[in-house]
């Protein structure tokens, strides 16, 4: 069984409505081998983008059972 794979994925959407990215903004981390680095390097992203209202960040897996 493999294990899962996480990464942190989004960017600057149009706006707030959180349909579509703005382009050039698109951002994917990873892969981190466990949950836990993801989830630092999302609070890293997200504070750093924090004054920004149409940020938004999410942690997904790939390879989750």
């Amino acid at each position: 069984m493999q294990h899962p794979r996480y990464f942190v994925i989004g960017g600057n959407y149009r706006d707030l409505e959180f349909d579509a990215l703005r382009n050039g903004t698109e951002t994917i981390l990873g892969p981190f081998d466990c949950a836990e680095r993801a989830k630092s390097e999302w609070e890293r992203v997200s504070y750093a983008n924090k004054s920004i209202a149409t940020a938004r960040f999410l942690i997904v897996a790939q390879n989750a059972a």
